[in-house]
C-alpha cells in the first residue's frame, strides 16, 4: 500500500509519458525467426511434427497475449485458449532443474506477455498512472541465490492533458518514464528443483529523461533515485517454472497463477 500511495503521488503531479505498445514489445523480444532452425535441422518426421506444434503453440501463444493485452481483457473462451496452448508446451519436455542457478537461461531481462494473476490485472485500473510495460529482471546473487526484480513501467496519464498547467509541473515528454522494482531474493526449492521461493528485499524507483522535459521533482528522482531495500526479506511467495528455453519461459506462483515471459535481449530490453 505504501509503494502504491508513492506511485500515485508521482504521477499524479509529476507524470511523463511513453508509448508502449504490446505487440512491438512481444516482436522485438522473441521473434519467432529464433525457432525457425529446428525446421530446417530436423529432418525426423516424428520430430519435426513434434517441433512444429511447439513452434505454433508459442507463435499462437505471442498473439493472444497480444490481442488479450497480457490476458487483462481475455474472456474464458480465450483463457481457455490459452490454458491448453500452455499445457502443450509444458509436455512438450519436463520442468527444468534450477540446481545450478549461476548458468540458468533463467538468468536475464524477460516482458510478461500473458498472465492471469488478479494482482498484475488489477494494475491497469489505477487513474493516478498508465500502466506500461512488465518484467523481471533475474540475476545470481551467488551459487545458490537469484536476485529477483519485479519491474513495472509507469506512464503519464492521458487526462493531465486537461489541465491547466505548465509542462513544468506535469511534463509531457514521450521520452520520460518512471520505472518501479520490488526487488525479491530467491533461491531453489529443497523439495522442487524447479521452484523459487522469494522473500522480499525492497524496492527501487528511477526515471529517465533531460532538464528540459522532466519536471523538477522527477529531474530530483532521476538525480537521486529510491532505494528501499534493507536487510533479510519476508517471505514473498514462490514460482515454479513450468517450461523455459532460450527465448519464452512459462512460471506458475505459488496462488496457482501462471504468467508467460519472453526473453529480451540486447536489442529489446527495455529496462
Amino acid at each position: 500500500m505504501i509503494l502504491h500511495a508513492l506511485l500515485s503521488l508521482l504521477f499524479l503531479t509529476l507524470p511523463c509519458v511513453l508509448p508502449f505498445t504490446l505487440q512491438r514489445a512481444a516482436q522485438r523480444a522473441a521473434p519467432l525467426t529464433r525457432y525457425t532452425a529446428l525446421y530446417s535441422s530436423n529432418n525426423n518426421a516424428n520430430s519435426y511434427s513434434a517441433q512444429a506444434s511447439i513452434l505454433l503453440a508459442k507463435a499462437e501463444l505471442l498473439n493472444l497475449g497480444t490481442s488479450t493485452n497480457r490476458g487483462f481483457t481475455s474472456t474464458p473462451a480465450e483463457r481457455k485458449q490459452i490454458t491448453k496452448l500452455i499445457s502443450t508446451l509444458t509436455s512438450s519436455s519436463p520442468p527444468p532443474s534450477l540446481s545450478n542457478i549461476a548458468s540458468s537461461p533463467l538468468l536475464g531481462k524477460w516482458t510478461l506477455i500473458y498472465t492471469d494473476a488478479p494482482d498484475i490485472t488489477s494494475l491497469d485500473s489505477s487513474p493516478a498512472a498508465r500502466l506500461g510495460r512488465i518484467g523481471q529482471e533475474i540475476t545470481s546473487s551467488g551459487p545458490s541465490k537469484l536476485l529477483v526484480k519485479n519491474v513495472i513501467e509507469y506512464l503519464r496519464p492521458a487526462w493531465l492533458d486537461s489541465l491547466p498547467l505548465p509542462s513544468a509541473l506535469i511534463g509531457g515528454s514521450s521520452d520520460d518514464r518512471v520505472i518501479q522494482k520490488v526487488v525479491t531474493e530467491g533461491s531453489t526449492s529443497t523439495s522442487n528443483q524447479s521452484t523459487i521461493n522469494l522473500s522480499i528485499k525492497g524496492a527501487e524507483f528511477y526515471t529517465e529523461g533531460d532538464d528540459t522535459s522532466l519536471p523538477y521533482a522527477l529531474r530530483r528522482l532521476r538525480d537521486r533515485p529510491i532505494d528501499l531495500k534493507g536487510g533479510g526479506g519476508l517471505p514473498f511467495g514462490s514460482f515454479e517454472v513450468l517450461y523455459l528455453d532460450g527465448g519464452v519461459r512459462i512460471s506458475r506462483t505459488s496462488n496457482d497463477h501462471v504468467a508467460v515471459n519472453v526473453k529480451d535481449d540486447a536489442g529489446s530490453a527495455w529496462f
